[in-house]
């Protein structure tokens, strides 16, 4: 299945994934990566990994304020061979 069915989600009591769309599972995992390097990086005394880094002082503003950024030449790309599926939830009544 791609997705639990609304009338399953209560059964699961929290412990199955609900969504296993493709893209979800894509993002997520790349998040996982992501904050698993900034977590590794934080933990150690270098100002870079392969793929993320510490921004300057200079780099950190009111609306950049994270203190990671993609390392440069890092480039991000997402191939679609088909539009992802839409769905709509209901809340349950």
């Amino acid at each position: 299945m791609k997705c639990l069915p609304q009338n399953k989600i209560a059964q699961a009591q929290g412990v199955t994934l609900h969504d296993w769309h493709a893209e979800v599972l894509a993002i997520r995992s790349f998040n996982r990566f992501l904050l698993e390097e900034c977590h590794a990086l934080a933990l150690s005394k270098n100002a870079s990994s392969g793929y993320v880094r510490f921004r300057t002082q200079n780099e950190r503003t009111q609306i950049n304020f994270q203190p990671f950024a993609l390392n440069e030449g890092i480039n991000l790309y997402m191939y679609c061979s088909e539009a992802p599926c839409i769905y709509t939830y209901l809340p349950a009544l």
